[in-house]
Protein backbone atom coordinates (compact mmCIF):
# COMPACT_ATOMS: atom_id res chain seq x y z
CA UNK A 1 0.00 0.00 0.00
CA UNK A 2 1.55 3.63 -1.06
CA UNK A 3 2.00 6.33 1.41
CA UNK A 4 -0.58 9.35 1.21
CA UNK A 5 0.44 11.29 3.69
CA UNK A 6 -3.31 11.27 4.97
CA UNK A 7 -3.66 9.59 8.22
CA UNK A 8 -0.28 10.44 9.43
CA UNK A 9 1.32 7.03 9.84
CA UNK A 10 3.63 7.65 7.13
CA UNK A 11 7.12 9.37 8.55
CA UNK A 12 7.81 13.14 8.77
CA UNK A 13 9.92 13.23 5.41
CA UNK A 14 7.76 12.16 2.76
CA UNK A 15 5.45 15.11 1.76
CA UNK A 16 1.64 14.54 0.88
CA UNK A 17 0.44 14.05 -2.33
CA UNK A 18 -0.84 17.62 -3.98
CA UNK A 19 -4.34 16.54 -3.68
CA UNK A 20 -4.22 14.71 -0.18
CA UNK A 21 -2.42 18.43 1.13
CA UNK A 22 -5.45 20.42 -0.89
CA UNK A 23 -7.90 17.88 1.76
CA UNK A 24 -6.23 18.38 4.37
CA UNK A 25 -5.83 22.28 3.81
CA UNK A 26 -9.93 22.51 3.35
CA UNK A 27 -9.97 20.20 6.60
CA UNK A 28 -7.93 22.42 8.97
CA UNK A 29 -9.47 26.11 7.68
CA UNK A 30 -13.46 24.47 8.19
CA UNK A 31 -15.80 25.39 10.88
CA UNK A 32 -16.89 23.83 13.54
CA UNK A 33 -20.42 23.51 14.88
CA UNK A 34 -20.86 26.69 16.73
CA UNK A 35 -19.51 28.76 13.73
CA UNK A 36 -21.39 27.02 11.45
CA UNK A 37 -24.86 27.71 13.85
CA UNK A 38 -23.96 31.33 14.29
CA UNK A 39 -23.27 31.52 10.48
CA UNK A 40 -26.62 30.46 9.33
CA UNK A 41 -28.09 32.29 12.30
CA UNK A 42 -26.82 35.19 11.04
CA UNK A 43 -27.89 34.09 7.62
CA UNK A 44 -31.61 33.88 8.50
CA UNK A 45 -31.45 37.12 10.26
CA UNK A 46 -29.94 39.05 7.06
CA UNK A 47 -32.70 37.15 4.83
CA UNK A 48 -35.63 37.94 7.42
CA UNK A 49 -34.39 42.17 6.97
CA UNK A 50 -33.84 41.57 3.58
CA UNK A 51 -37.71 40.31 3.90
CA UNK A 52 -39.18 42.37 5.75
CA UNK A 53 -37.47 45.41 3.95
CA UNK A 54 -38.77 44.60 0.41
CA UNK A 55 -42.83 44.17 1.57
CA UNK A 56 -42.37 47.42 4.16
CA UNK A 57 -45.24 49.89 2.70
CA UNK A 58 -43.38 52.38 0.28
CA UNK A 59 -44.31 56.02 2.30
CA UNK A 60 -44.88 57.45 -1.32
CA UNK A 61 -47.38 54.45 -1.75
CA UNK A 62 -49.04 55.39 0.86
CA UNK A 63 -49.48 59.05 0.74
CA UNK A 64 -50.89 58.09 -2.73
CA UNK A 65 -53.19 55.93 -1.54
CA UNK A 66 -54.39 58.30 1.47
CA UNK A 67 -54.80 60.98 -1.81
CA UNK A 68 -57.13 58.45 -3.25
CA UNK A 69 -58.85 58.00 -0.53
CA UNK A 70 -59.58 61.60 -0.04
CA UNK A 71 -57.42 62.98 2.20
CA UNK A 72 -55.89 65.57 1.13
CA UNK A 73 -52.73 67.42 2.62
CA UNK A 74 -53.40 69.72 5.56
CA UNK A 75 -56.45 67.75 6.29
CA UNK A 76 -55.53 66.87 9.49
CA UNK A 77 -53.94 70.14 10.53
CA UNK A 78 -57.35 72.15 9.23
CA UNK A 79 -59.74 69.73 10.98
CA UNK A 80 -58.26 70.34 14.40
CA UNK A 81 -58.53 74.30 13.52
CA UNK A 82 -61.90 73.86 12.99
CA UNK A 83 -62.31 71.34 16.24
CA UNK A 84 -60.31 74.29 18.46
CA UNK A 85 -62.96 77.14 17.12
CA UNK A 86 -65.79 75.17 17.94
CA UNK A 87 -64.80 74.53 21.19
CA UNK A 88 -63.40 78.41 21.89
CA UNK A 89 -67.34 79.42 20.75
CA UNK A 90 -69.16 76.82 22.94
CA UNK A 91 -67.21 77.74 25.54
CA UNK A 92 -68.25 81.48 24.58
CA UNK A 93 -71.78 80.29 24.75
CA UNK A 94 -71.28 78.40 27.95
CA UNK A 95 -70.05 82.01 29.44
CA UNK A 96 -72.73 84.25 28.08
CA UNK A 97 -75.43 81.02 29.60
CA UNK A 98 -74.26 81.32 32.69
CA UNK A 99 -73.80 85.58 32.56
CA UNK A 100 -77.57 85.34 31.87
CA UNK A 101 -78.23 82.77 34.25
CA UNK A 102 -76.54 85.67 37.03
CA UNK A 103 -78.73 88.44 35.99
CA UNK A 104 -82.15 86.74 36.42
CA UNK A 105 -81.28 85.77 39.59
CA UNK A 106 -80.24 89.27 40.40
CA UNK A 107 -83.22 90.54 38.60
CA UNK A 108 -85.13 87.95 40.71
CA UNK A 109 -83.79 88.95 44.12
CA UNK A 110 -84.54 92.98 42.70
CA UNK A 111 -88.08 92.41 42.11
CA UNK A 112 -88.89 90.30 45.19
CA UNK A 113 -87.28 93.26 47.27
CA UNK A 114 -89.28 95.38 45.70
CA UNK A 115 -87.00 97.45 44.05
CA UNK A 116 -87.07 96.86 40.74
CA UNK A 117 -90.88 97.14 38.44
CA UNK A 118 -91.11 95.25 35.51
CA UNK A 119 -89.48 97.98 32.92
CA UNK A 120 -86.54 97.75 35.36
CA UNK A 121 -86.30 94.34 35.21
CA UNK A 122 -86.53 93.72 31.37
CA UNK A 123 -83.76 96.39 30.84
CA UNK A 124 -81.69 94.56 33.24
CA UNK A 125 -82.31 91.29 31.51
CA UNK A 126 -81.26 93.02 28.45
CA UNK A 127 -78.24 91.50 26.20
CA UNK A 128 -76.63 88.07 25.11
CA UNK A 129 -78.26 85.25 26.71
CA UNK A 130 -76.32 82.99 24.45
CA UNK A 131 -77.99 79.56 22.78
CA UNK A 132 -78.68 77.42 25.14
CA UNK A 133 -79.82 74.67 22.69
CA UNK A 134 -77.03 75.17 20.80
CA UNK A 135 -74.94 74.38 24.21
CA UNK A 136 -77.44 71.42 24.91
CA UNK A 137 -77.09 70.03 21.55
CA UNK A 138 -73.70 70.18 21.63
CA UNK A 139 -73.20 68.29 24.80
CA UNK A 140 -75.86 65.56 23.97
CA UNK A 141 -74.21 64.20 20.90
CA UNK A 142 -73.02 60.93 20.39
CA UNK A 143 -69.51 61.45 22.57
CA UNK A 144 -72.22 61.96 25.64
CA UNK A 145 -74.25 58.97 25.05
CA UNK A 146 -77.14 61.35 24.03
CA UNK A 147 -79.17 62.15 20.76
CA UNK A 148 -77.79 63.01 17.39
CA UNK A 149 -75.89 66.44 16.69
CA UNK A 150 -77.43 68.38 13.69
CA UNK A 151 -74.12 69.02 13.00
CA UNK A 152 -71.70 66.02 11.01
CA UNK A 153 -68.51 65.58 13.31
CA UNK A 154 -66.02 63.54 11.81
Amino acid sequence: MGVTGWLGEAPDEIPPMPLTQLALARQERRAGPLETALARSRADDVRAARDEAAFAPDPDERAANLVSRGYSPGLLQELAQRLGDTQSELEAERDKIEKAAKRAQFAAREHAAGRADVSRMLSMMDGDDGDESRWRCWNAGPRAGGGSSPRRRT
